[in-house]
């Protein structure tokens, strides 16, 4: 050997040579690659390929649009998908009526976000702010309701002027007592007006059908309603307090 001539400089861990002259180990053509740029030692170069095949196992490769089926799958399960759309954990909120609510819907809604991927934390969100707005519109529509009522309302007491307003009143509720005279027509009479709805008001909330049987009781005559007797017909009651359950959301006074 060479006097002089040191057989151990510029090595580094392993044999390999600084100046990353230890790519002269690797294929000429990947030499110039990008990812063995900035590494100088050999053990840098095998530690990188090491965290890659480690941090591989756990990342998300986007499908192409040549994926296949359980490409798709695998990609969606990654990203938080629940199993199956049983799995989403969300139900009815708190603050929500039953009669808003509907478990046929909630099962369509959790086969929809589960067909397109959602998280189970992003069908939630989703979810509460439908049923947001569900109830933001149903409390519209109940104002609405009640604002039509009271125009009714107020309309049919300009029409029925001082006492005119009660009497007529107990003639409705003594017409309605005595069409439906036996439990059980009444009880289906009493379903059947509080079931319809015009506008979104129950008949037997709405105005109108007060002066629909007041009507008919001027129709059929006192013999007919009972007018002027000694109120045995209604068990101690007055027909005012009568004509007010039957006309629950009228407003007499």
């Amino acid at each position: 050997m060479p006097e002089g001539v040191d057989t151990n400089a510029g090595t580094t861990d392993g044999g390999a040579t600084s100046g990353q002259s230890w790519l002269s180990s690797i294929p000429e053509n990947l030499r110039d690659n990008e990812a063995f740029k900035g590494i100088e030692k050999s053990s840098d170069a095998w530690q990188e390929f090491v965290d890659l095949k480690v941090n591989s196992a756990n990342s998300v490769k986007i499908p192409g649009e040549d994926a296949t089926d359980e490409e798709r799958t695998s990609f969606l399960d990654k990203l938080g998908r629940p199993e199956t759309p049983d799995k989403y954990s969300f139900t009815k909120p708190d603050d929500i009526s039953d009669d808003l609510y509907s478990k046929e819907e909630e099962q369509v809604f959790k086969e929809a976000f589960h067909s397109v991927g959602l998280t189970d934390t992003a069908a939630k969100t989703l979810w509460s702010k439908y049923y947001e707005m569900a109830a933001k519109g149903k409390a519209d529509q109940e104002q609405a309701k009640k604002t039509e009522f009271d125009k009714a309302v107020n309309s049919l007491k300009d029409e029925w002027k001082g006492d005119t307003f009660k009497k007529n009143t107990e003639i409705a509720h003594r017409v309605f007592t005595n069409v439906f005279k036996d439990d059980e027509t009444k009880k289906a009479a009493t379903k059947f007006f509080e079931d319809t709805k015009v506008n979104g008001l129950s008949l037997g909330d709405n105005p109108m059908m007060l002066k629909v049987f007041a009507r008919l009781g001027q129709l059929m005559g006192d013999d007919f309603i009972g007018m002027g007797n000694n109120g045995n017909s209604t068990g101690g009651d007055s027909e005012e307090n009568l004509a007010k359950k039957r006309f629950p959301n009228t407003k007499f006074d």
